[in-house]
């Protein structure tokens, strides 16, 4: 030890880190080590790691000046804090800079076109979120300068080339989910839609393909019917007010979601009022937003847990507690997760909350779309009521069964999804390490891929005149779809979404129903425009309030 502690005492620590050579020397050697692995969600540690080296030079500096001289005690501390800071200040601008002309001149991505900004670092993401400014329409600007294939990160390129389709998203694609997924995993728990190991989601996959078999889709079928009752009734004791219709698409989306997924009743629609669950979820969405496209900057944060999302932790594990300690009459999505004598994990919590967002979000904002277009469409509204009442003849509900083959009814709901996606901004890829091909381009390896669902699908080389409302190109004018690789609002391949068969028959349940029983007009002052031009990208979509008026249909069979 005294021979260590001369050999440190020797070493001139002043001379050494004040050096402004030696600190621009290691920033480049950090940003060489850096570039060698995946650190998206190591961040806090390289925090600690800068944080602890910060303060050991800084004390290296003082003892060494102040043994070294007849300075004070304050005055040596604040030179060595000085010192330190300078070459701190050095070592990281050396750093950002090395790393920026490396990511704009030496990448393996360098050859594609893109801007700038997003070349050197998606930190601007949070910004444009923040600012109320649409990254995914900004991103679909820059396909329209810059082509199919566009740079929009670091090691990023977004595609918009029906070629890709199978290579990134297949069921035979090399490709693994990308780190953006992995992000909430180290405090929240792994779900099946987080989970990038190919093995490991193969074998979770096939417990949510048993709960959505056509077996177990069918014992949900009355439960949802049960629950499109109860709106109905709710519904006709609203008529002739203005009413949000988002807010009560989403009771009805939750309590289909709450009974079949855990036999919970969440009871939103008979309190006509949001879940305590739902707001916590709710609330922590603005964060997830800011910091969903920069996955090391939302792994950091979600690493300080809130008090919210900490009782969003609570609230679920409540429900799968009570869930576990019950054997339900009916057979719920829980029933094939949780194994007796197995208790309940992590990663069942993320399991739950998966179920909750995803079985209620994705289908929630496409209905809203759907009515804003029959509304904004009276022609269009009249047309699918005409069709509907065929198929209903002298029925007032019309169950799951009979609406399982009304291609228009499909057609209106497939445009809808077209035009505004589940999920806009599509689903992050990495490619393997050998890279892959897409037609006679080579995607470099270890990159990230994605296909942006709002691009591809309002590309009028795959779908003409993209952005008119027709729900007919889906029926009897097929050929406005030139390509049909371009429609994937369910995702496809071996990550498609699991519960897409069960979606579409609880949105053509909802639609018909309603439009069976009311006309639908917007509210007075209402246009729709608002929720047009205020959709997010908070991974699922987001949308403002919409009012609009349901008024009875006369000369039709009640519901009741």
């Amino acid at each position: 030890m005294d021979q260590f502690g001369t050999l440190t005492s020797s070493i001139p620590w002043t001379t050494l880190i004040s050096s402004k050579f030696n600190a621009a020397l290691a920033g480049v050697f950090s940003h060489f080590l850096l570039a060698q692995w995946e650190l998206d969600f190591h961040v806090h540690h390289l925090l600690m790691f800068w944080l602890f080296g910060y303060g050991a030079a800084t004390y290296a500096v003082y003892a060494d000046s102040f043994a070294a001289s007849d300075a004070s005690p304050i005055s040596a501390v604040f030179s060595a804090i000085w010192i330190t800071f300078t070459s701190a200040a050095v070592y990281f601008s050396t750093i950002l800079c090395s790393m920026a002309i490396y990511r704009v001149f030496f990448h393996r991505l360098r050859k594609f076109p893109g801007p700038t900004m997003p070349a050197v670092s998606k930190l601007f993401c949070p910004w444009y979120i923040v600012t109320q400014r649409q990254l995914f329409l900004e991103v679909d600007d820059w396909h329209r300068k810059y082509g199919d294939y566009v740079r929009i990160g670091p090691q990023e390129l977004s595609i918009i080339d029906t070629n890709a389709v199978n290579p990134i998203l297949g069921a035979q694609s090399k490709c693994l989910k990308g780190p953006w997924y992995e992000a909430p995993c180290h405090t929240a728990g792994q779900s099946l839609h987080s989970e990038r190991s190919k093995i490991a989601h193969k074998e979770r996959r096939r417990h949510w393909d048993q709960a959505f078999s056509t077996k177990s889709i069918n014992g949900y079928i009355p439960r949802l019917e049960r629950i499109m009752l109860r709106l109905l009734c709710q519904i006709q004791a609203r008529t002739g007010k203005p009413l949000v219709i988002n807010h009560w698409i989403e009771f009805f989306a939750f309590d289909v979601t709450g009974d079949i997924g855990f036999s919970h009743d969440f009871n939103m629609i008979e309190r006509a009022e949001v879940d305590d669950l739902i707001k916590l979820v709710r609330g922590g969405g603005d964060l997830f937003m800011a910091f969903n496209p920069v996955p090391w900057l939302l792994s950091t944060f979600m690493r300080i847990p809130s008090s919210e999302f900490k009782d969003i932790l609570s609230r679920t594990y409540k429900i799968l507690r009570e869930r576990a300690a019950k054997t339900p009459s009916e057979t719920d999505v829980f029933s094939w997760l949780l194994k007796p004598g197995k208790g309940i994990s992590l990663n069942h919590n993320a399991d739950a909350r998966l179920l909750v967002l995803a079985g209620s979000d994705t289908s929630s904002s496409v209905l809203v779309f759907i009515f804003y277009y029959l509304c904004k469409y009276p022609d269009q509204l009249r047309k699918l009521q005409t069709v509907v009442d065929n198929v209903a003849r002298a029925k007032g509900f019309l169950d799951a069964h009979t609406l399982m083959n009304v291609p228009h009814l499909d057609g209106v709901i497939n445009e809808t999804m077209r035009l505004h996606p589940p999920v806009i901004f599509g689903l992050q890829r990495q490619t393997p390490p050998e890279g892959i091909m897409i037609g006679d381009k080579h995607i470099p390896g270890n990159s990230h891929v994605r296909i942006p669902h709002w691009s591809i699908q309002r590309d009028e080389r795959y779908f003409p005149n993209p952005l008119s409302f027709i729900p007919e190109r889906w029926t009897t004018e097929p050929e406005l779809i030139k390509d049909k690789r371009a429609f994937m609002p369910f995702n496809v391949g071996q990550h498609n979404c699991v519960g897409q068969r069960f979606a579409m028959i609880e949105m053509r349940v909802l639609v018909a129903n309603l439009i069976r029983q009311f006309d639908v007009t917007f509210a007075p002052g209402e246009d729709g425009n608002t929720i047009v031009n205020g959709v997010k990208d908070g991974f699922t979509t987001k949308i403002p309030d919409m009012n609009i008026v349901f008024t009875p249909r006369s000369g039709v069979t009640s519901f009741e």
